[in-house]
């Protein structure tokens, strides 16, 4: 089993290896990767802000690179599982939760990326039949992620918690997102290995714990966990951003027998307790 990303990802096990590479020019790692059992495609750096007016660096950053991906891996059986995103893909237009058959289309160029990635897999299982899932997850926080510009709220709010620094919140706080705490996310790949997939079709699964938290309820809640008080500066919305966003998991829970264990407060303590070391 393998992965292929930009970035380190926690172990799936003791078969597991992480391959960082370039997918636009490194191609010696491909021969590493063809015969494996499962590969996780978990690379992307672009964010529903960060490509607001620039849809050509969404498709160059992370369209381009998986389609170079998918033309090494024509003659491979080796079961790719696609990282997509929960809270992109879907038309906010409709009330959520939102199941895996629910309307898509995303406001921003970033869901659309997504989108047509999902697109191309599906094509792409057609020719090959090669075996293809995609996992639609939702906020994913937890130990191990530092904060990054315009990415990730909750290593937002703790790191300026832990540094009393003031936070700028788009909109006015009142925007609903489905929190998923790290671990519950790295079962479910668990599970996606131990389970046979027909190879004749796409099986796509949301994943979120399936409960809807406020970004004022969420800075309630870290203001509870680390006991510091955060000051909030309040910023004109972003027009890329939907107003709530929750996840209907039960397709996960039925085939994959899997649901999300970790409430909010939970998942934020043991965050809060790595973000101090």
């Amino acid at each position: 089993m393998s992965s292929l990303s930009r970035s380190p990802l926690p172990s799936l096990g003791s078969r597991h290896q992480h391959y960082a590479v370039d997918l636009e020019k490194n191609h010696d790692a491909f021969s590493a990767i063809l015969n494996s059992d499962y590969i996780f495609h978990a690379a992307s750096s672009t964010t529903p802000g960060s490509t607001q007016l620039s849809p050509k660096q969404e498709a160059s950053i992370n369209i381009y690179p998986i389609l170079n991906l998918l033309a090494h891996l024509q003659n491979s059986r080796s079961t790719l599982v696609f990282i997509s995103s929960g809270g992109g893909v879907y038309d906010t237009d409709q009330a959520p939760p939102y199941n895996e058959l629910s309307l898509t289309g995303s406001k921003s160029y970033y869901g659309a990326g997504k989108l047509a990635i999902e697109n191309f897999l599906f094509s792409y299982n057609k020719q090959t039949s090669n075996p293809v899932v995609v996992l639609r997850p939702s906020n994913i926080y937890g130990p191990g992620q530092k904060q990054k510009m315009k990415f990730g709220l909750v290593p937002k709010l703790l790191a300026h918690s832990l540094n009393q620094e003031n936070v700028e919140i788009w909109g006015d706080g009142a925007a609903v997102r489905d929190y998923l705490y790290i671990d519950d996310f790295l079962l479910l790949c668990s599970q996606v290995i131990s389970t046979p997939f027909d190879s004749s079709r796409v099986h796509t699964f949301n994943v979120g714990k399936g409960q809807g938290h406020s970004i004022l309820d969420l800075c309630s809640e870290v203001e509870r966990v680390t006991n510091n008080k955060i000051n909030i500066e309040f910023c004109e919305a972003r027009g890329v951003d939907a107003r709530s966003i929750v996840l209907d998991c039960t397709k996960a829970r039925d085939e994959l027998n899997w649901i999300a264990e970790t409430d909010l407060p939970s998942g934020l303590s043991a965050t809060w307790s790595w973000f101090q070391q």
